[in-house]
């Protein structure tokens, strides 16, 4: 729906791209971070592994690689944007549906909106995220 919507408004090489990447990509992206921060300790315990085992050169690179996955600026966010994702994924895969009515569609996503607004605003949800970024911080930023 998106895809006829941009095809019809504007018939750049630009939104020709965006349009084929409205069919799987928006999905597909939701999808990685969920799938990585699912996978995320095993990744750390990996690259540890190659920081003492591997030659100069890979050790070099993995400690770097968990250098950067380690820091709080990386961890943060990616604790918060996966929460969302969980979330909103859901609805996107609604929106990509050819049937999907529109009402429908809106209604979802002003429902979706307002309970992320309320997350904010919740003692609960906050200490549960915190909990979460401190039960991977017992073992990284010790």
């Amino acid at each position: 729906m998106l895809a006829k919507a941009i095809e019809s408004t504007n018939n750049e090489t630009k939104r020709r791209h965006l349009v084929k990447l409205c069919e799987t990509r928006w999905i597909d992206k939701q999808t990685s971070i969920i799938v990585f921060k699912q996978v995320f300790f095993g990744v750390i315990i990996a690259l540890d592994y190659l920081v003492e085992n591997g030659d100069h050169e890979t050790s070099d690179l993995a400690r770097s690689y968990g250098k950067a996955l380690t820091d709080i600026d990386f961890d943060i966010p990616l604790i918060i944007v996966n929460r969302v994702f969980c979330i909103t994924k859901p609805y996107a895969e609604q929106f990509q549906k050819t049937t999907c009515d529109l009402l429908k569609c809106f209604q979802s996503i002003e429902q979706a909106s307002t309970y992320l607004a309320q997350l904010i605003y919740d003692d609960n949800e906050l200490n549960e995220l915190y909990n979460e970024f401190t039960k991977g911080g017992g073992r990284i930023w010790s």
